[in-house]
């Protein structure tokens, strides 16, 4: 992984928290500041422990990605850009959700990219 490509993605995208993890390692990478999020429940449902992380890579296994999770403005998209590596994203916004899915397509584009190079 390029730290600075992924510092890059998020400042495009005005994301407010990441996680990296590497499932194969129990590695995870936080970048930005979670206390920033309106509200912790995605955050929690989805990355509050590495069980959870198995649990969330589990589900994740067949589907279509990016999957795009919201909670009041708080946007959660999950990326897979290998089979080992889960990214969360999280940002606020209030739009419609076409907008969400397409800025989500977007960046898992962008994120699967950096692990491709």
């Amino acid at each position: 992984m390029n730290k600075s490509k992924i510092n890059n993605i998020l400042l495009k995208y005005n994301i407010i928290y990441s996680l990296t993890i590497n499932l194969k390692d129990k590695y995870v990478e936080e970048i930005g500041d979670s206390s920033k999020l309106e509200y912790d429940g995605l955050l929690k449902t989805h990355f509050n422990d590495m069980e959870t992380i198995i649990k969330l890579n589990g589900f994740l296994e067949g589907q279509q990605l990016p999957k795009l999770f919201k909670q009041g403005k708080v946007i959660c998209i999950i990326c897979k850009p290998k089979n080992n590596i889960i990214v969360g994203l999280f940002y606020h916004e209030d739009k419609d959700f076409t907008h969400y899915y397409k800025k989500a397509k977007e960046l898992n584009e962008e994120i699967v990219s950096v692990w491709e190079q």
